[in-house]
């Protein structure tokens, strides 16, 4: 084994710390941490609309997806003026949530096409369209209810931080004594 990598034990405490830290501010402060999500996400939809809408003026001479990609561009400028606009409240977790739902329906159209499709294994085949089924019902079960469906999320990632951070720490520190008894069998 090599023993750098056990010096760096530290570095898990430092992760389980973080995870506790974060699950606490999430779970006590679950409006703050709901507008924080909306402002990345708005950050994230503004630069795919400029990138969008750049590349799509840059390329409208030569091809007729460019005004479809300008399109997209203004409808994601929207989506981040209405998030920052609306960020924190319902309607912000509502879109998110809509946004979240379309990705899975979209997903598991994917991977139930490639189960058709592709060139695999028989059970490789089920295993895709399985895991196709399994998204679509959850991108159904999101879109039916968006809002609880990213509080739920929000939620979950805060008691995970709970959960793990005191796994991460216990782990770093397995690691240390791991490179301590090493470092005693090395001098000896």
């Amino acid at each position: 084994m090599n023993i750098s990598l056990y010096d760096l034990w530290w570095l898990q405490v430092v992760r389980g710390i973080s995870a506790i830290a974060f699950g606490i501010l999430i779970l006590v402060w679950p409006s703050a941490t709901i507008t924080a999500v909306a402002i990345i996400f708005a950050s994230l939809f503004a630069l795919y609309g400029v990138t969008d809408i750049i590349s799509g003026i840059h390329g409208m001479t030569k091809h007729f997806s460019s005004i479809l990609r300008v399109f997209l561009g203004i409808l994601e400028i929207g989506i981040v003026i209405f998030l920052f606009k609306n960020a924190g409240s319902g309607l912000t977790l509502a879109l998110m949530g809509l946004l979240m739902a379309v990705q899975l329906l979209v997903f598991a159209v994917v991977l139930i096409g490639a189960a058709f499709m592709a060139d695999f294994s028989a059970g490789y085949k089920w295993a895709l369209g399985l895991a196709g089924a399994v998204t679509f019902f959850v991108g159904i079960t999101v879109a039916r209810a968006p809002v609880v469906s990213i509080a739920t999320v929000i939620f979950v990632l805060g008691i995970f931080g709970l959960f793990v951070g005191p796994i991460e720490i216990a782990s770093g520190f397995i690691l240390k004594s791991e490179r301590d008894q090493l470092l005693k069998e090395l001098e000896s």
